[in-house]
C-alpha cells in the first residue's frame, strides 16, 4: 500500500512471499507503475530517495524498516548487511 503521513512522508508498505513486512519512507515520489496491490520482485524501484515527511529537508534519505513473518519490526541492518 501507499500512504503520505506527516512523520513517513512518501511511504511504501508491502508484504514479501514469506509473509515480512517491509516499509519504506521519505520518498520524494513513488515509481510509475507502483500502487495499492502492486506485485514487486528484486529490482523494482518503488520510489524515490527523499525528504518526505519529517525528514530533514536537506538530508535526502530512505527509512527502511523490516519485521520478519509473525513479528514486530527488527532493526533491519543484518538483513541488509547480508544482502549487499
Amino acid at each position: 500500500r501507499l500512504s503520505n503521513s506527516s512523520l513517513g512522508g512518501l511511504s511504501v508498505y508491502f508484504t514479501g512471499n514469506s509473509g515480512s513486512y517491509y516499509y519504506y519512507a521519505h520518498l520524494d515520489g513513488f515509481a510509475s507503475g507502483i500502487g495499492g496491490g502492486s506485485r514487486v520482485t528484486a529490482g523494482t524501484v518503488l520510489g524515490y530517495n527523499g525528504t518526505s515527511g519529517n525528514a530533514p529537508a536537506n538530508i535526502p534519505h530512505l527509512h527502511f524498516q523490516y519485521a520478519p513473518p509473525g513479528s514486530s519490526w527488527i532493526n533491519p541492518y543484518p538483513l541488509v548487511r547480508d544482502l549487499c
